[in-house]
């Protein structure tokens, strides 16, 4: 009787368990489908738009097309997405702000005293983009190895007519070779050709978090071999987020940060390889510091805290004056 209950409450628990549950699947692929190409999707946003604040998060669906993020003090970005893109989703529905707003600030500050910016990790080139827009005068080198996310980033460096971007299908690490990169698919959007999955890694274990993993093959350097091709010149910021496997990129850039000794924006996964990138962090004489909403927060331990977000700048000692002013009196 118990069982019967439930089904009576719940017809789609008894649908599930007969024939016609295919159907459905195909059914609802279909209607994602038709819901996500570029005209129905946009006019869903228009509809969406006034009201952004007061939908509940479980209604805010991805987005696909192009969309513009404002983006304070500068002009506006636009951005090319698909419904996969993580970063799509939330920078339309909540903005800047929404995304990495600590991380954003002092990304805003320290872009502005750069001469060459190296994005390693670029994915679809948003953080690229805002340096272009922020400081179009400085070298602003990009970095993506999955093929999916890298056709986004030159889309979107075309998109915003950011000439002075140059971009590079590389995966970073500790050595130079082909190598295999790692890759999950939103089983929901099978239908997406170029799925831009935000956890692809050199490391299998980042990516592998669905039973739809993927694997191609990629060319992998080392930023100092890559410094001896191309030569560049004042490296005063790196952005660094390559899912677990930033310690192997500061093993492959030793010289270079020796050389040049930049400012590292780094991301921390929690409980993955905070021991390994803070041994590096002390071996080049590095100070740590968490990105909070308040502002910078010095610390002498990567792992994580409750309530401290992924975001981590790296400085030199020697540089410490240069951030004072980011450091949280909180």
């Amino acid at each position: 009787n118990l069982r019967k209950s439930r089904i009576s409450i719940f017809p789609f628990l008894s649908i599930a368990r007969t024939k016609t549950a295919p159907v459905l699947v195909v059914w609802m692929s279909i209607l994602r489908k038709v819901f996500y190409s570029d005209g129905p999707n946009r006019i869903a946003r228009l509809v969406a738009a006034p009201f952004k604040k007061i939908i509940p998060v479980s209604l805010q669906f991805p987005v696909s097309g192009t969309i513009r993020v404002k983006n304070p003090g500068a002009a506006s970005l636009r951005l090319t997405v698909n419904p996969t893109c993580y970063l799509g989703k939330v920078l339309f529905w909540k903005g800047v702000a929404g995304f990495e707003s600590g991380m954003h600030r002092v990304f805003k500050d320290l872009i502005t005293r750069t001469e060459t910016f190296l994005d390693i990790g670029a994915n679809i080139g948003f953080y690229s983009l805002l340096a272009y827009r922020y400081n179009p005068q400085i070298r602003i080198i990009s970095f993506e190895p999955l093929p999916a996310a890298f056709k986004y980033l030159i889309l979107n460096k075309a998109l915003n007519g950011a000439r002075t971007i140059e971009v590079h299908p590389l995966a970073l690490s500790n050595e130079s070779k082909s190598t295999t990169f790692f890759f999950s698919l939103n089983p929901k959007f099978l239908f997406v050709r170029d799925q831009l999955t935000s956890t692809g890694s050199l490391d299998r274990t980042q990516a592998d978090r669905t039973r739809f993993l993927e694997n191609i093959s990629v060319e992998q350097m080392s930023l100092d071999r890559f410094c001896e091709e191309i030569p560049l010149e004042g490296i005063d910021l790196i952005k660094l987020d390559t899912e677990a496997t930033e310690h192997l990129v500061l093993d492959g850039a030793s010289s270079t940060i020796q050389n040049h000794r930049p400012i590292i924006l780094c991301e921390v996964l929690p409980d993955r390889i905070e021991d390994e990138i803070q041994s590096r962090v002390e071996a080049m004489d590095y100070l740590a510091f968490n990105i909070t909403h308040l502002g910078l927060k010095q610390i002498t331990d990567l792992s994580h805290e409750i309530g401290s977000t992924n975001d981590h700048l790296f400085c030199p000692r020697e540089k410490l004056d240069t951030i004072q002013h980011l450091i949280s009196k909180g």
